[in-house]
């Protein structure tokens, strides 16, 4: 499960409980039909005994856990015993725990297999058909998730080109996950992706599986542009609001008339959520339109998250990139996600560089700022050139944007911050004060 920081940060969204309240056995929960997982005990994939206690120990919890949990960010003593697993056993070990009997530990393998262990991602792929049920508490975010849902959101989160690849594999079996994994696999893998999206719109599917071929089309550039804009105008006139606004998101590379008019009929419409969508895309794709949409901070945050998805692909980088680092100077106070998950190139790192120079550390609460999400490219990319930058970041007033630093000095172990990151140990917000332990333990 994501560590959710945003989440875990906002204390409101956890209201008063001090902790999870006890969910149903994992065992005996399945969130979809489907034949039983067959799983294996701990004695029949493990034989070191010091490794088979700590598996058998983590088996006995009830829910999966985030890193940190609860209002104040509390490290989770479930999560914990995981972390000891990882430690203690071989790769080996960890890819034959992929089979154990508790969903538990099926489902924190899993997503560490998917994000850690790239080269053993073939493993993985059979469990996005395992549609056991478990309870989940994601910071604050309470949920029940089927470990296949977990297999396909971990690799929906990795950066390797290695999980385009498995996704792709889950896409090609079929099954309830399949338009959900190729929509992933769209960054990493844009050409084959947009073609099976394609294929498939060109047939009916269920509206859950459009939205997902439509998003794949507004992240990837079809090799028949034409026919990708008029399956989208199509779907464009569906009487399903998650699928005209799928739709929507896909028309903002169509240029034809048939398109802007669809679009500006769905800006123009009574369903505001579709609206917004829309209007984000006369954004991107009208230059005339931006003017009178700067205002419209719903628009804009969508126009940054669009740009975010088709930056996470190399290819998508090189058609949007100028487009994305003027927005990001020019409306600083939103475009965070533009960058946050960017695929690392020698030109985003750049143009990332450039951002976070003519900007100053934040000095307030506000989410989703140009420069927190540069400072989280540069903390992911690990080129030593963002240091000095990162470094500011460390004295910046935006809990997130110093998270996003902390993980940077982490990663490229700067031991000449060690003393900003020694008295952030002690900062009020206490997710971050731990985050600060944490990375002065690996410095």
């Amino acid at each position: 499960m994501a560590m959710a920081v945003v989440v875990c940060l906002v204390a409101a969204a956890c209201g008063n409980k001090a902790g999870p309240e006890p969910g149903p056995d994992p065992s005996s929960t399945a969130v979809s039909k489907g034949p039983p997982f067959a799983g294996k005990p701990t004695s029949a994939l493990v034989q070191r005994a010091e490794v088979a206690t700590l598996v058998d120990d983590l088996a006995k919890e009830k829910q999966i856990e985030s890193s940190h949990i609860g209002a104040g960010g509390s490290p989770s003593q479930v999560y914990a015993k995981f972390v000891a697993i990882t430690k203690a056993a071989t790769e080996a070990e960890m890819v034959a725990l992929l089979q154990h009997e508790s969903p538990i530990v099926r489902g924190y393998v899993a997503e560490h297999v998917a994000e850690k262990l790239p080269a053993r991602l073939d493993s993985v792929v059979p469990l996005a058909e395992d549609w056991t049920g478990v309870p989940t508490l994601n910071g604050c975010m309470k949920g029940m998730d089927s470990i296949g849902e977990i297999v396909v959101q971990s690799l929906c989160r990795s950066r390797d080109k290695e999980a385009g690849a498995a996704l792709l594999s889950i896409s090609n079996k079929g099954g309830a996950e399949a338009a959900r994994a190729l929509e992933c696999a769209a960054p990493s893998e844009p050409k084959i992706a947009a073609e099976k999206a394609v294929t498939a719109l060109r047939g009916e599917v269920k509206p859950m599986d459009e939205v997902a071929y439509l998003n794949v089309l507004a992240t990837a550039q079809a090799a028949d542009p034409k026919e990708a804009c008029a399956l989208a105008n199509k779907r464009a006139k569906s009487g399903d609001a998650s699928v005209q606004i799928a739709a929507a998101n896909a028309l903002w590379r169509c240029g034809d008339t048939e398109s802007r008019d669809a679009l500006e009929r769905l800006a123009a419409g009574k369903n505001e959520v579709v609206a917004r969508y829309a209007k984000a895309s006369l954004f991107l794709l009208v230059p005339e339109k931006r003017a009178a949409l700067w205002t419209d901070r719903e628009v804009v945050r969508e126009v940054a998250s669009r740009l975010g998805r088709v930056l996470r692909s190399a290819e998508g980088a090189k058609g949007s990139l100028a487009l994305a680092e003027a927005l990001a100077l020019e409306h600083p106070t939103s475009f965070g996600e533009t960058f946050r998950e960017a695929a690392v190139t020698p030109e985003t790192t750049q143009s990332a560089l450039r951002i976070a120079s003519k900007l100053e550390p934040s000095t307030t609460a506000a989410w989703g700022a140009a420069r927190t999400g540069v400072i989280a490219y540069l903390s992911h990319a690990k080129d030593p050139a963002g240091l000095p930058e990162i470094r500011r970041s460390l004295g910046a007033g935006n809990s997130e944007e110093i998270i996003y630093a902390l993980r940077g000095v982490s990663a490229l172990k700067d031991k000449a911050s060690r003393g900003a990151v020694e008295k952030l140990t002690k900062h009020s917000d206490k997710y971050l004060a731990n985050v600060a332990v944490e990375t002065l333990a690996a410095l």
